[in-house]
């Protein structure tokens, strides 16, 4: 769990999703690799970043309309 803990401190999900966008067939591969297995050991981790990220993108969406 320190790993994983560690590794999110790191910026392990903003890179991954960084790492899904890239065009090369293998890093995508090792990329969701990598989140398979993050989503498995703690689905927690990823969900509060996805959660995160929804209400970051929301409130960018309400600064753009006002």
């Amino acid at each position: 769990m320190n790993f994983l803990q560690t590794l999110s401190s790191l910026g392990i999900l903003p890179a991954l999703e960084i790492t899904l966008a890239a065009d090369d067939a293998q890093t995508k591969t090792a990329s969701i690799d990598i989140l398979t297995y993050i989503v498995e050991f703690s689905p927690s981790v990823v969900r509060d970043y996805t959660l995160q990220q929804t209400s970051n993108t929301d409130e960018v969406s309400c600064f753009s309309v006002g």
